[in-house]
């Protein structure tokens, strides 16, 4: 009796052009080798790569033409010459048709750990993930002490402080310090602290607690980076600001909280419409499925015998979703507009930013936002950023932040590790992630405010504290659109 029918992983060639060559890789029920002496189409690979199956005839294919492909994932090599030893770089595109029996929601996923399974062989090209950052001494430049104490702003941070973190040398520290002061950038505090001069503002009161005031005010913004607060106060008129040294604020006379500033995006590899790139802005919202959280911390990740995690979250909605309701509309408006009203407001805080010399608030070069997979430990390949499709009705403009509505998630420990990240938020539906707000919206909740919302501009893929070269851009898109929702919604009544 002669072999029956099998299941096989097919590669036929369908096209080759001088600068492209086309494959399909399908699995396919092929009969049994000819016998007899017969010649047979196909090679059927053994060894490591048994149950592949080389087509040696291209046959007219047109399943590309007629289907377009449900999901597309690019990425670039770099081959090495094994007689000139000369790398050349080269793009290759996979694209992906699933069986009826598989969801739309699980092809991503699919895709995804078909890609890392390619990828997997030790001789494929890769690097490490931040081994540009793991394991390289930092070296001590005025500009990077005035990085660490803006990030600590409105907190002010000690030598000693300073000197834990990176391991410098404390009189060094001093030394740079006093430079800093000089040149009117920073001040000294009580107990030898230090925090950054804010210029062009008389309207800072720092205090210990959050004063009585006769006419109170209806909304509170609260950012955690200098940068974020030069940022917002780009967008705001008649404006009071408080420094209090807590995370945790006081809101009983306020009836709208914003949570302004930077974050890390969740990048979807192969749909262009889901993808969170540099500069977009998430908004907190409630995922489609339910409105139980639009924030959500997780406080410890543990794997279970199945390999799947447990999650120890703690999950934040605001009683009220009216400012997610207007985001909503806002996001809603833009598809059908040319020139949504955040991209107005982005402009005019950059004429008013144009004097803040020590930041750059104008967008960085669009190459500059490279995109990363993790496949391993800690190795990474860098993919393209998916592509629009032709039906697309929200397609990306130059210049122009896209705004996403999903829940905003923290928690340092799913933050350092890139796939249990994606593992989290695609679970929960996070699209953002930020440096561990929860305390202060336990807070607005703890208050009994019903009305609150964070809004993230992406400046990284981690948890917008990674990459400082986007962090001004993605804090003034994220105070753009916060104005776009305050300006949208109804204005105070007199009572």
């Amino acid at each position: 009796m002669g072999e029956k029918t099998a299941e096989h992983i097919v590669m036929t060639p369908k096209c080759k052009t001088s600068n492209s060559t086309t494959l399909i890789i399908e699995r396919q029920t092929l009969e049994p080798p000819a016998e007899n002496g017969n010649e047979s189409n196909v090679h059927v690979a053994g060894g490591d790569h048994k149950g592949i199956v080389i087509n040696k005839q291209a046959a007219a294919v047109t399943n590309g033409e007629v289907c377009p492909a449900q999901l597309c994932l690019q990425f670039r090599v770099f081959l090495v010459s094994a007689q000139t030893g000369k790398h050349t770089q080269e793009q290759r595109t996979l694209q992906f048709w699933f069986t009826d029996t598989l969801s739309e929601t699980e092809q991503p996923s699919i895709a995804q750990e078909f890609f890392r399974e390619l990828v997997t062989p030790q001789e494929f090209p890769r690097v490490s993930a931040d081994e540009a950052i793991m394991g390289q001494v930092i070296e001590l430049t005025v500009e990077k002490v005035l990085e660490l104490i803006e990030s600590a702003y409105p907190n002010p941070v000690t030598v000693v402080d300073i000197a834990k973190q990176h391991g410098w040398e404390p009189l060094d520290i001093e030394a740079k310090l006093k430079e800093l002061q000089e040149k009117g950038l920073i001040k000294a505090m009580d107990h030898g602290a230090f925090t950054r001069v804010v210029h062009e503002d008389t309207q800072v009161q720092v205090v210990k607690q959050m004063p009585t005031m006769a006419k109170q005010p209806t909304i509170a913004i609260i950012t955690a980076q200098y940068c974020e607060k030069l940022a917002v106060d780009s967008m705001i008129e008649n404006k009071e600001t408080f420094v209090r040294y807590t995370t945790v604020g006081t809101f009983q006379k306020v009836d709208f909280v914003f949570l302004v500033g930077v974050g890390g995006g969740v990048p979807h590899y192969t749909d262009y419409n889901k993808h969170v790139r540099l500069g977009d802005v998430v908004i907190s919202h409630p995922t489609p499925y339910n409105n139980k959280y639009t924030y959500v911390y997780c406080e410890s990740a543990k794997m279970n015998e199945n390999g799947n995690y447990h999650f120890e979250t703690k999950e934040y909605c605001p009683p009220n979703l009216g400012l997610q309701e207007i985001a909503a509309t806002l996001k809603k408006e833009a598809e059908n507009e040319t020139f949504p009203p955040w991209q107005t407001y982005t402009k005019e805080g950059l004429e008013n930013l144009i004097n803040q010399s020590e930041h750059d608030f104008n967008a960085p070069p669009p190459e500059s936002d490279k995109l990363y997979m993790a496949i391993g430990e800690r190795d990474v390949i860098e993919v393209s950023h998916p592509t629009a499709p032709q039906d697309s009705i929200n397609k990306r403009t130059d210049g122009c932040s896209r705004i996403h509505l999903a829940p905003v998630a923290s928690g340092r420990q799913i933050a350092r590790d890139d796939q249990l990240r994606q593992k989290f938020a695609s679970r929960f539906g996070a699209l953002a992630f930020d440096a561990e707000m929860d305390a202060v919206v336990e807070s607005i909740l703890g208050n009994c405010r019903e009305n609150f919302v964070v809004i993230r501009g992406i400046a990284d893929y981690k948890d917008g504290t990674r990459i400082k070269e986007w962090q001004p851009y993605a804090a003034l898109a994220a105070a753009s659109v916060m104005k776009a929702i305050i300006c949208a919604m109804d204005p105070p009544t007199n009572d």
